[in-house]
């Protein structure tokens, strides 16, 4: 191991001796030459003062520490040292040991006042270089505890005295490493923690077991946060506990996050529990108004088919009447009954069909060939008693349409037909007729027709309707019915065809 021995001048830190020349050789000194030429830098020879002037205010003792040399021949006159564990310059991050080149000597170094204080005698100690890296490791992870972590890093003896304080542990706490330094972390850190807390905690660290966890915390000006720390153990080789590291920081506003979450996590899980109860009580009522209706059904299904057997007897009887009778008033009385008894089946049938339609039996509605001119008549037939009673007269023009025929669903075109012309006689004044025409055209001229002739009796044709037959040439029967009554205000247009919708006006004549 490479060792350097002289004496120096307090004053001057000129070299005033060598105890062997092996140290004048390596460095390429001279007796009266300045130390300050044989260190790596300036701030070598800053160290070596502050050490030098700490000695002479004591007037006694000695002081170790560490310097860096300049070395003239360092690699031929003390290989045994095998320096130099860079090329060019490794330096630790808090200048312990500030450089470490190929010309470089990092020593331990001890120096010693003489009796008369005016010199002092140096001694040092090449490090070899596994002790060098070792060293400046500890060094460096030293510096980044204090100065890089982003969180507070505090070091404390088994009895809790600090033994490391780190500078975001003073932005945190608010303390300073010199007044934390010694003090126990009971009072520089006070927290809510209940005396049984701190004792599973000691127990767990002691056990050599990591514990983390949040408490409340007080700052030197007595503010409070909340505060995540996580504390290891450090144990000896007879498992004793010697320190404890806490690493902390402040949670407050996460621990407020984490609170309103599961607040609001709780007020979710409550509404999903009161959505999910009304889910099962509509289910519930859903499947109660389902029951209901299928009995509705399966019961007018029933009667329905009740209703047949004396209607059937009532249609014959009229039937065979009309065969006896000649044209006149009880003939008329006995073709109403047969008319409305024809109706009354149809409709009869059409409540059957509905239960087809709820038991999904009935996916279409039948058509066939129907003449015009019969099913017209049957309805003004059907209508004639009503209009007598309301001083009302229904007119067929257009009688010449009998060899007309549309292919459509008989007992649909009565209802629309019976529906539209007693609608015509309840509503149309006295002493005034309801009129029935009857008339073809194409289907283009009656887009046209119904898109431009405000008056038409073909204006209130669905638009998506008339513009899927605007170019189409097919003939189109066109039924029109006319009364004279009050008519329906524009402002009411809208909803003419709305489910069951009663406008204003069918309370006025």
């Amino acid at each position: 191991m490479t060792k350097l021995d002289f004496t120096i001048s307090v004053s001057s830190f000129n070299i005033l001796s060598f105890d062997d020349d092996f140290t004048a050789d390596l460095l390429g000194a001279n007796v009266g030459s300045t130390l300050s030429l044989f260190l790596a830098d300036d701030d070598e020879m800053k160290v070596l003062r502050d050490h030098v002037e700490r000695l002479a205010r004591a007037k006694e003792g000695f002081s170790t520490f560490n310097l860096v040399f300049k070395a003239l021949t360092c690699t031929g006159m003390a290989p045994e040292a095998n320096r130099s564990p860079l090329h060019g310059v490794f330096r630790s991050p808090i200048r312990a040991i500030h450089t470490c080149g190929e010309e470089h000597l990092a020593c331990f170094v001890s120096i010693q006042l003489t009796p008369d204080g005016e010199s002092f005698h140096l001694t040092a100690l090449e490090y070899s270089r596994s002790h060098r890296e070792s060293m400046i490791r500890q060094e460096f992870g030293s510096w980044l505890l204090e100065e890089h972590v982003e969180q507070a890093v505090i070091a404390t003896d088994a009895l809790g005295l600090v033994v490391f304080w780190n500078r975001f542990a003073s932005e945190l706490y608010q303390w300073t490493k010199e007044d934390a330094i010694g003090k126990n972390i009971m009072e520089l850190t006070p927290s809510e923690m209940t005396q049984e807390q701190g004792m599973e905690i000691m127990g767990k660290l002691m056990q050599g077991q990591h514990w983390k966890g949040f408490f409340g915390v007080q700052r030197k000006d007595s503010s409070k946060f909340i505060a995540h720390v996580t504390d290891t153990p450090i144990l000896d080789n007879d498992d004793i506990l010697r320190f404890i590291v806490g690493v902390s920081a402040d949670y407050t506003q996460m621990h407020n996050l984490m609170e309103e979450l599961k607040t609001l996590n709780a007020d979710l899980e409550k509404k999903v529990a009161i959505r999910t109860k009304e889910a099962v009580e509509f289910r519930l009522e859903a499947e109660k108004a389902a029951s209901a209706s299928r009995s509705k059904t399966e019961m007018m299904q029933m009667l329905s088919h009740e209703f047949r057997t004396p209607l059937q007897g009532i249609m014959g009887v009229s039937s065979t009447m009309l065969s006896y009778l000649e044209e006149g008033s009880v003939y008329d009385c006995f073709a109403t009954i047969s008319a409305s008894s024809r109706l009354l089946l149809t409709l009869i049938n059409n409540v059957l069909d509905l239960g087809k339609m709820d038991a999904n039996k009935m996916t279409t509605i039948e058509t066939c060939t129907i003449p015009v001119l019969p099913s017209i008549r049957d309805s003004l037939q059907f209508c004639h008693h009503f209009a007598l009673l309301n001083d009302v007269s229904l007119v067929l023009e257009n009688e010449d349409t009998v060899d007309w025929t549309i292919q459509a669903n008989q007992l649909r075109l009565d209802q629309i037909l019976v529906n539209l012309l007693s609608n015509g006689i309840k509503y149309t004044a006295p002493e005034t007729s309801v009129v029935v025409s009857v008339r073809q055209c194409l289907a283009s001229d009656m887009v046209i027709e119904a898109m431009n002739a405000g008056t038409s009796d073909l204006k209130f044709l669905n638009p998506v309707a008339l513009e899927a037959i605007r170019n189409q040439r097919i003939i189109m029967i066109v039924i029109s019915i006319r009364d004279h009554g009050k008519g329906i205000p524009e402002e009411e247009m809208p909803t003419l065809f709305g489910e069951f919708v009663r406008l204003k006006v069918s309370l006025e004549k």
